[in-house]
């Protein structure tokens, strides 16, 4: 059930970093007024008494607009009406994963904002649990209780020092280069922060939502350039291997990696200046089909082998800057061959 909490009393404990709503340091200790009673929070959690504990502590700093709910139901369904400028959730959660639901919102597959701020609560920080937050996306990961000083600092970053998104062809959210396993070279993208705009007074600068939308496209770009990279990097190895005829469990494995990419670069072509490589794509997957029946039925896949790199090569040139040209003679040349 999802619980509306907003208020709106003028007192105000002197607690934390921002309980005057004022004084804040910035670099070069330039003085921010935040007007936090603007910012809209959904904080989740399916036990009432961590709940209401966050919800005083937030309070405490400065922030009178909240909304609780206790499910990632009450997180769909408050999203679906209006995406907070923040979201504080438990990932214990009694009906679905929360981790996979920050991919969905990361994907924008779910809500209208995927670049919400985004920080995770947890009573127990496994090493499994941590790592599959940090790979959804999700700002921040904070251990119960909550510490109010910690929690303070931490939107306090948000709001004056959120990291910029990286794009990979396996994940999306605020940058982790630091990281062990991510991919070195990199683009960053400066996104918009509802959380910064409401707190620091700047609502009636340029339209937001208009920033949110051409922002989502940009990393959509950077998500087909990026799934492109990968589809040809992986079919590279499957014709290597088939050419050598290694063809096992483990080529049927990377097949159907191909085809989740696949469908994931098809879902973000539509409406966007990419709609001549959808062809390609489908050629692809046909040619994988053709190719994971072979390896199955142990029978030759010659033909296969002829077309894999070809389409691999021209979907990665469709995804290029000007190079939809290229990409249509490639796809010619390969009607010809066929």
């Amino acid at each position: 059930m999802l619980l509306w909490y907003s208020l709106f009393r003028t007192h105000r404990k002197n607690a934390g970093w921002v309980g005057r709503c004022s004084g804040v340091r910035k670099r070069g200790d330039s003085v921010s007024k935040l007007q936090l009673d603007q910012v809209e929070i959904l904080v989740v959690d399916p036990a009432a008494g961590s709940r209401d504990s966050v919800r005083d502590i937030l309070h405490d700093q400065g922030f009178r607009n909240m909304a609780l709910g206790e499910s990632r139901a009450d997180i769909e369904a408050r999203i679906a009406y209006k995406m907070p400028d923040l979201l504080i959730s438990e990932v214990d959660l009694p009906d679905g994963d929360f981790a996979e639901l920050v991919i969905g919102i990361r994907h924008n597959r779910i809500g209208a904002n995927p670049f919400v701020p985004v920080i995770a609560l947890t009573w127990a920080p496994q090493p499994e649990l941590v790592q599959r937050i940090v790979d959804s996306g999700a700002d921040l990961l904070l251990n119960q209780p909550l510490s109010a000083s910690i929690i303070a600092q931490r939107i306090h970053a948000l709001i004056h020092a959120r990291k910029p998104f990286a794009v990979t062809s396996d994940y999306i959210g605020p940058d982790r280069r630091g990281d062990a396993g991510r991919e070195s070279a990199i683009s960053l993208i400066d996104v918009p922060n509802t959380l910064e705009v409401k707190a620091t007074g700047k609502q009636n600068q340029a339209p937001l939502g208009a920033a949110i939308v051409e922002s989502a496209r940009a990393v959509n770009v950077h998500r087909l350039q990026r799934n492109a990279g990968l589809i040809a990097a992986i079919i590279e190895e499957i014709a290597a291997g088939l050419e050598n005829g290694l063809a096992d469990e483990g080529t049927l494995s990377q097949i159907a990696r191909v085809h989740n990419t696949l469908e994931d670069t098809s879902r973000r072509m539509v409406g966007t200046p990419f709609d001549h490589v959808s062809e390609l794509c489908e050629s692809l997957a046909k040619v994988l089909r053709g190719t994971a029946e072979a390896t199955e039925a142990d029978t030759t896949y010659t033909r296969e082998v002829r077309l894999l790199r070809p389409l691999a090569q021209a979907i990665r040139a469709g995804f290029e800057v000007d190079a939809a040209t290229a990409a249509r003679e490639i796809s010619e040349s390969l009607a010809a061959k066929r």
